[in-house]
């Protein structure tokens, strides 16, 4: 199982390369620099996986930056911003996992704002619920944290418990 998770990050690492070049080529290619974001979401994920917590959070990085310049490129894109909130999540996630608190929560309290900003009419959007259960992830970590208090921890299981909650809620009116 290990050698598959191997394998498909290194042909996730491949993608992302062509993708770079074919980007350093046109930049003005929204496709392939949605294509590269998406790349290092999946190398993220992999790399969470993995417990490479540095790891993922470059690729996070990476690919929040790319999906925020899709969105500024197509302010319509509403899969692109539902992304760049999943990647701020992704990035709090990992940021908690690696004992930065405050960045954590910082990047947790902007991907809220972000997600709040999404309009109305895609309250039932498969996207938002990835974005919920990212930020669920993000606030498990850190209420798992060695660095929070039991309030904290008190606090940050009740927001994890509302943003998975959340996702259950989407997931259940796809249906």
């Amino acid at each position: 199982k290990e050698n598959d998770k191997q394998g498909a990050l290194e042909n996730f690492r491949h993608a992302a390369a062509l993708d770079e070049e074919l980007l350093a080529s046109d930049s003005a290619n929204a496709l392939t620099r949605k294509d590269l974001a998406y790349t290092h979401k999946r190398i993220a994920d992999f790399l969470v996986e993995m417990s490479d917590y540095t790891g993922a959070l470059a690729h996070f990085n990476d690919a929040l930056k790319s999906y925020e310049k899709v969105t500024a490129a197509a302010p319509a894109d509403l899969i692109s911003q539902y992304l760049v909130v999943t990647c701020r999540a992704g990035v709090a996630r990992t940021q908690a996992r690696l004992g930065q608190i405050s960045s954590a929560l910082e990047e947790c309290r902007r991907a809220r704002a972000d997600l709040d900003g999404i309009t109305a009419g895609a309250r039932a959007h498969l996207g938002r619920g990835q974005a919920y259960e990212y930020l669920g992830y993000a606030y498990l970590a850190l209420a798992q944290s060695t660095r929070a208090t039991e309030g904290n921890t008190h606090e940050w299981l009740a927001s994890a418990r509302e943003m998975f909650q959340q996702t259950a809620q989407i997931l259940e009116a796809d249906r």
